[in-house]
């Protein structure tokens, strides 16, 4: 049995080679950035946008995480939680030293514009999807010269958009910005 010296200088039984749970203090666990979902499932704009637009490149941050947020609006709509760093150094591809601000501070600034929710609610999305599926159908009425399936479906379009715009007048589709709520 090998011994070791403890605080106080009073022997202390070692066991056997047993590896700890976690290297970081306090038993915490550690978490890496994710501010883009390269770690995790992306839902982009909030899960109101498909995979299929995801794009071929993963970005992703190397840095540890200072904490777990989540964007909020004023309206309540809230995101999921994300793992961001804080500022602190990097070392470039080169070897150079430079300030990073954190990703806390990068989404604040360049991602927050505007809730998803707000701008898209349900009523919203029925009419953008409606004038989705007309864009398709002109495009299929003009491969094939039909004139008044063309007609119908460039009137869909018109009336899809009249639908938004009124639900934008009325207050119900609207631009809320969003900002990082700390979660732990």
């Amino acid at each position: 049995m090998t011994v070791t010296k403890g605080h106080d200088g009073a022997e202390m039984p070692v066991l056997a080679r047993a590896a700890p749970l976690n290297a970081t203090p306090g038993g915490l666990i550690r978490r890496w950035c994710d501010p883009y979902g390269a770690e995790t499932r992306i839902r982009l704009m909030g899960g109101l946008v498909g995979d299929q637009h995801l794009g071929r490149h993963m970005w992703h941050c190397d840095r540890e995480a200072g904490g777990l947020y989540r964007m909020v609006c004023a309206h309540g709509h809230r995101g999921q939680p994300m793992p961001l760093c804080h500022p602190g150094l990097v070392r470039g591809p080169g070897g150079e030293v430079a300030y990073h601000p954190g990703h806390v501070a990068e989404i604040s600034r360049r991602q927050a514009g505007v809730c998803p929710a707000c701008v898209w609610p349900p009523q919203a999305r029925i009419h953008h999807e409606a004038d989705q599926r007309a864009q398709a159908d002109l495009k299929a009425a003009m491969l094939t010269g039909d004139r008044h399936a063309a007609a119908r479906a460039k009137q869909a379009m018109v009336d899809a958009g009249a639908a938004l715009d009124e639900l934008a007048r009325r207050g119900v589709v609207h631009r809320c910005p969003l900002h990082l709520e700390e979660v732990s």
